[in-house]
């Protein structure tokens, strides 16, 4: 591969990096679904108080319930 296309492959390897789920993770986000991680929550009047839900972090993973909402 010449050095133009080393320095591309470089630059796209750097744009899909960063595009990454794990990368927005690291950057402090979460992700929170259904235990079974089938469904992904992103509104929270999609659940109910008491639902058990999962809450995947850069390392690790939260099991939480539900004991309030707002929106």
């Amino acid at each position: 591969m010449t050095g133009s296309g080393e320095k591309r492959l470089a630059i796209l390897a750097g744009q899909l990096q960063a595009l990454s789920p794990l990368a927005t993770l690291a950057r402090g986000y979460s992700i929170c679904t259904t235990p079974d991680g089938k469904h992904v929550i992103n509104d929270a009047g999609s659940v109910e108080i008491g639902e058990k839900l999962t809450v995947r972090l850069h390392q690790g993973l939260l099991d939480c319930i539900v004991s309030g909402r707002s929106s």
